[in-house]
């Protein structure tokens, strides 16, 4: 596992959201293909890192509410950088 990857799971489980339904959900965006990668996984880290969560709320996450998230964090990333 390269130390990215490493620390993304980390991340995940110190902030309670299941490493798993993260990844799902980044490939299910990936696949919809109407998002870049780089943007969804920037997403990942701004919804982890900067917008201060609380524990709970990525222990009830559901999966389609995670990827609604990230898609419009990750648009507004694409739009502002396209």
């Amino acid at each position: 596992m390269n130390p990215r990857t490493h620390s993304i799971v980390a991340l995940c489980q110190e902030k309670g959201l299941d490493p798993g339904l993260l990844y799902e959900s980044v490939i299910e965006l990936a696949d919809e293909g109407l998002l870049t990668a780089g943007c969804i996984n920037a997403a990942g880290g701004i919804l982890l890192r900067e917008l201060g969560l609380p524990k709970y709320f990525f222990q009830m996450i559901l999966k389609e509410n995670l990827k609604r998230i990230l898609r419009t964090i990750a648009g507004n990333l694409q739009r502002s950088n396209g």
